[in-house]
């Protein structure tokens, strides 16, 4: 384990002890009630002091002998000693650091305020509180964190948070030099801290080895620790680095880094301690017989009391919820109103600890049309690309099918708390994208969202500025989604973090280029090796769904 410690200034304004000033010119008085209250009354050059008692606690009868200060000569008191030797108290006086005290009477120590003008930070955080402008609920303090990590770790090192929030580690660890990762539960938090990195402008640290990166550390301040023995004993201070202090070069500033944000790598069948037959029948499928029937349970049960909520605010209720048997990838069935008839629902669960897989979604899709239902519901915790791209491509204009997103947090069924209305299982509509080839480069946009109606059941497509947020994989291998391009359109974003990012990068990034950041059109890319591209895009409650298309489906420009 490593330690830094940490130091705050001394906070000696209104404390009586610091009660004396010495003057640029070397004249020492005492200061005026005003001036202790506010140091800037104080005149330019001014240094702050005490007197301290030069004796302690204990005697030493070496230590005992006239010293003469300003012509006159003194002892300690009876039953006491001086602090250091004759030459240490010569030394002391020859520095100006003995002064008459008490008209006279006795001589004390000058311990000058900045002689060590901070002081360790320990238990005590009394200049810390809740944040303000807070993005999510439980945001902590950003100087919370920064304490915890600077007095932890070095630039360079590893930070983990598993419960990511509002983002406030990554958002420190990447303002202090440190690499990060974090990971959450909630598609909301993850869109509020990718936006607030993305937006983010930190000061530019001076490394000590340029050449080394940030590895090498920072350039830091310090602040001098001289003490009554140094100076009687000659030696050099000592000093104290404050690692929350690195120089800064006014000439430069920083944005993010580059970095990813990915999902739980996830198998195609269950992973359980379950039996190699088991296993099989579990890939057939998609959930085992033994392994499943309680999940499956749960599910029907949550999904009959909230039902499915769709965007804006619209909800489809189910009434006469039931298990199918039999049915393949159907494990339930049910029925809605829409329009004032009823319409027919079957219901596909993915796997507990799996994606939705494309073979999930072709088998679901067949019984469900075969079967005679009017809707389908694949409910998952996550999809595979492939899957969605398969739900896109369906062939049957008579079977509505939804992708809905299963809270994370039903697996703790007996912590949680699932009223009416806590939107358990989600719908995000479907990306419209136009991919535009021009000469060797290619440019995608977002043309909007279609977004379906389970009242009406017709679709309504929405414009693509109405997005929270949405990404562009340039060249999408089928497992990792990496970030080329990230846009947040101007109607659904904090324009304030947009703004403060611009005026920071006035001069150095050309405002076109911001502005393009706002849209919903892609800035010019060549192909890459795996000649296909990848879209994600993320609704005001973080849901997100991705759409993939090959470079060969495109307009030419």
């Amino acid at each position: 384990m490593k330690y830094r410690q940490l130091f705050v200034e001394k906070g000696v304004e209104g404390d009586p002890h610091w009660n004396y000033v010495e003057l640029a010119d070397g004249t020492r008085r005492k200061m005026t009630k005003r001036e202790m209250l506010n140091h800037k009354l104080l005149p330019e050059g001014s240094t702050v002091y005490q007197l301290k008692a030069l004796w302690g606690v204990g005697f030493n009868p070496n230590t005992v002998f006239p010293v003469e200060v300003q012509g006159w000569k003194y002892l300690p008191p009876r039953g006491k000693s001086w602090p250091t030797v004759k030459e240490g108290m010569e030394r002391l006086v020859a520095a100006g650091r003995i002064e008459p005290y008490a008209g006279g009477a006795t001589i004390r120590y000058v311990l000058k305020l900045s002689d060590y003008p901070v002081t360790p930070l320990t238990t005590l955080w009394a200049d810390t509180s809740a944040p303000t402008g807070m993005i999510f609920v439980v945001q902590t303090n950003v100087n919370v964190v920064a304490r915890c990590m600077l007095m932890t770790t070095d630039s360079g090192d590893l930070v983990f948070d598993p419960t990511c929030g509002s983002g406030t580690t990554a958002f420190v660890a990447e303002q202090w030099g440190r690499r990060w990762m974090t990971c959450d539960t909630s598609r909301v938090a993850l869109a509020l801290a990718r936006q607030r990195l993305l937006t983010a402008v930190f000061p530019f640290y001076r490394l000590t080895h340029p050449d080394a990166g940030v590895k090498s550390g920072f350039e830091y301040d310090s602040v001098p620790h001289i003490t009554l023995k140094s100076i009687a004993r000659n030696q050099p201070a000592e000093t104290e680095i404050l690692y929350d202090r690195p120089k800064i070069d006014p000439e430069k500033i920083r944005v993010s880094g580059p970095f990813t944000v990915e999902a739980i790598p996830v198998p195609t069948t269950e992973e359980t301690s379950i039996s190699a037959t088991q296993r099989a029948e579990t890939s057939e499928r998609g959930l085992s017989v033994n392994v499943a029937e309680d999940y499956v349970k749960t599910m029907i049960d949550l999904v009959r009391k909230d039902g499915v909520t769709f965007p804006r605010g619209k909800h489809m209720t189910l009434e006469n919820v039931r298990p199918i048997e039999s049915a393949g990838f159907l494990h339930a069935e049910a029925q809605t109103k829409q329009n004032g008839d009823y319409a027919r629902v079957a219901i596909s669960f993915g796997p507990r600890h799996g994606p939705v897989t494309a073979k999930q979604v072709e088998e679901a899709v067949r019984s469900a049309y075969m079967m005679g239902f009017n809707v389908l519901i694949l409910a998952g915790f996550v999809f595979d690309p492939e899957a969605q791209a398969t739900i896109q491509k369906s062939p049957h204009p008579n079977l509505q099918i939804h992708m809905a997103n299963i809270r994370p947090d039903v697996e703790m069924s007996d912590l949680l708390k699932s009223p009416k209305g806590s939107q358990l299982f989600t719908v995000f509509g479907q990306p419209d994208i136009r991919i535009t080839q021009k000469g060797e480069g290619y440019t995608v946009e977002l043309l909007g969202v279609d977004i379906y109606d389970p009242i009406k059941g017709e679709v309504h497509p929405s414009r693509g500025e109405d997005v929270a947020g949405w990404f562009l994989d340039q060249n999408y291998d089928g497992y990792t989604f990496c970030i080329t391009q990230a846009f947040f359109p101007k109607e659904a974003t904090n324009r304030n973090r947009w703004d403060k990012l611009e005026n920071a990068l006035h001069g150095i990034i050309d405002r076109k280029r911001i502005e393009k950041l706002r849209g919903t059109t892609s800035l010019p890319f060549k192909a890459g090796d795996q000649k296909r591209v990848a879209v994600k895009v993320i609704d005001q409650r973080g849901n997100e769904v991705i759409v993939v298309k090959k470079l060969e489906e495109t307009t030419q420009g």
